[in-house]
């Protein structure tokens, strides 16, 4: 069983410490395929016998992610999971639209979590159109090969069944009260080995699009730095979760603050020179981040915060 281990060791007459330190294990973005990649259904005007064509570089240059439409019913090319980038949505994503049946799975290859702790996995998520009831996004992950657990009603989008559902009971209502856009995080045991994500879609019209993006899994390795470095500095975060600020505390002085998306991207960077610093959140999207809080030049700490406004 894997343990987050402070390491002390005399080397060169001077003590050495682990600290913590974050890095993505492994992301998708869609970025490196062919437009469209993914499959869709027959066009063939014969609804009886829907074969499922492959698109672009489906499945032979696609190496870390698997779609599975045994149990959707794709009719036609309108029918499809795949691979876009177009119109306002600019950045390349995984659309999912007209599953029928009991919809397409997304599943991800098996990543190797063995060397990390708190492990973190965020994805974003979007739908367009008025969806049913019926229609639903399940969000799933399995720990070391066992069976896949659902996270079930995420922030009341959805029920006890299903991560997110639609809200209308009219598939003619042409009000949308969905969920637009969710950031969804969540956490896996230390002692996990190895995770696979899955991500299943299910809707039943042409005017219905659901879209995946960024997907990142994120962990915490040990970084080993000189005591000598450390001086007694101890820095404190709260409230974490937070919604409108987090606090930034130190019993040294604060030098400057980096706040980075669970993406790795900086979106926060200010020198300071005091040992308290309030942090405005109300700019950035519910997720989780990293802080990272210096002391002169030597980087003491990186904590893990989630902003969720909901």
């Amino acid at each position: 069983m894997k343990k987050l281990i402070t390491l002390l060791l005399l080397a060169n007459s001077s003590f050495l410490l682990a600290q913590e330190k974050h890095e993505i294990i492994w992301k998708e973005d869609f970025s490196d395929y062919q437009i469209p990649t993914g499959i869709e259904g027959e066009n063939d005007g014969d609804t009886n016998t829907n074969a499922i064509y492959n698109l672009g570089d489906y499945p032979a240059s696609v190496t870390k992610w698997t779609l599975d439409a045994s149990n959707a019913d794709l009719q036609n090319f309108a029918d499809y999971a795949a691979v876009f980038r177009n119109g306002a949505h600019i950045n390349a994503h995984l659309r999912v639209q007209d599953t029928g049946g009991d919809g397409i799975s997304w599943t991800t290859e098996t990543i190797d979590v063995s060397t990390h702790n708190n492990t973190t996995v965020s994805l974003s998520l979007q739908e367009n159109g008025d969806h049913e009831t019926s229609d639903y996004v399940d969000i799933l992950y399995s720990i070391d090969g066992n069976d896949f657990i659902r996270i079930p009603n995420w922030k009341n989008f959805g029920n006890d069944d299903h991560t997110f559902t639609g809200n209308s009971t009219d598939a003619d209502n042409c009000l949308d009260a969905d969920w637009k856009h969710e950031n969804v995080y969540f956490s896996i045991p230390d002692d996990a080995m190895s995770l696979a994500i899955k991500v299943t879609f299910k809707n039943g019209a042409t005017s219905e699009n659901f879209y995946l993006d960024d997907v990142v899994v994120m962990g915490q390795e040990d970084q080993v730095l000189s005591i000598s470095d450390l001086n007694d500095v101890t820095f404190n975060t709260y409230p974490n979760p937070a919604s409108e600020h987090i606090m930034v505390t130190s019993n040294k002085t604060i030098s400057r603050i980096e706040l980075y998306s669970i993406t790795g991207q900086k979106v926060f960077n200010e020198e300071t020179s005091t040992s308290s610093y309030k942090l405005p959140l109300t700019e950035y999207v519910d997720g989780v981040y990293f802080l990272r809080m210096y002391n002169g030049k030597q980087s003491f700490s990186v904590q893990k915060i989630i902003i969720n406004k909901k």
